[in-house]
């Protein structure tokens, strides 16, 4: 074993023929606490092979993690990244035609209520805010006033972990407005727009309730949807990137660009990105 004090130690139990390796990062000072009963056991590692080696890593962290509750011995496991599938279908915008039915549509048989409102009330604020789905959920009545008095209200970004005012239109505050018996029936039982399920799960709700329109229109819809529709219409009415990406939260302009389902102007945007940095140089 090294003696640096971000040593890897290898816990290898036996079962069977098949050996289970789990990789546990200890550091070699509380290793040290571990061993002061049994002195022997690091010495002993040496002199041993095969399986009476494994069998006595394992007894080691078994001691370990007797000797400390606290989660001193870390499980260390590399994390699960998110594979992108390579020719997937883009999500598209959703269309202010399909806003409009989703705001008349009454509701279908056999759909909850408080699924109905609730659908109606995030796509319509998701439209003409911009918001990510997890911020709208957090909204309170509170919110929903300002945003219909003052067009912008303040919303914790949880992709950011901080606060953001997030701004409407007059036409977009009149909207939230026209649909405020929706937003009555939510929060007479519940504080915020989500309705206290998480984001999984409202995310799942939305994304069950737009697959009717998917199915309907021949479009790829999901609750994103409405996050990038709004950066597309921005875009498409000669909103300057800036100004869009300003607007809608982006640190970064080439995130607001992949947003953009108009591919003639998105192809437009980076030719002038490039033209910029060609004259920087």
């Amino acid at each position: 074993m090294k003696n640096s004090n971000n040593d890897l130690v290898h816990s290898k139990s036996v079962c069977g023929d098949k050996t289970d390796i789990n990789i546990k990062r200890v550091k070699k000072r509380e290793l040290n606490e571990a061993f002061v009963t049994n002195i022997n056991l690091a010495d002993r590692l040496d002199t041993m092979e095969g399986n009476q080696q494994l069998i006595l890593y394992h007894q080691m962290i078994n001691f370990k993690q007797a000797y400390d509750d606290n989660q001193k011995i870390i499980s260390f496991v590399e994390p699960k990244r998110k594979k992108r599938v390579q020719g997937k279908k883009k999500r598209d915008a959703i269309p202010i035609d399909i806003l409009n039915i989703i705001i008349n549509t009454p509701r279908r048989e056999g759909q909850r209520k408080l699924n109905y409102h609730r659908f109606v009330c995030i796509a319509v604020v998701l439209f003409f805010s911009g918001m990510r789905i997890t911020e709208c959920a957090s909204l309170t009545q509170i919110n929903i006033e300002e945003l219909i008095k003052n067009q912008t209200t303040e919303v914790k970004r949880t992709k950011n972990n901080d606060f953001f005012y997030y701004r409407c239109s007059k036409s977009g505050s009149g909207a939230i407005k026209s649909i405020k018996l929706h937003f009555d029936y939510i929060f007479k039982d519940y504080r915020e727009l989500g309705c206290g399920i998480t984001s999984n799960s409202l995310i799942r709700c939305i994304n069950q309730e737009l697959s009717y329109y998917s199915k309907t229109y021949s479009l790829n819809l999901s609750s994103h949807s409405f996050r990038i529709g709004r950066i597309t219409n921005l875009l498409d009415n000669k909103v300057s990137l800036e100004e869009t990406s300003y607007y809608i939260g982006h640190k970064n302009l080439q995130t607001t660009i992949l947003y953009q389902r108009n591919d003639r102007l998105k192809q437009e945007t980076f030719n002038k990105i490039d033209l910029m940095d060609k004259k920087s140089i």
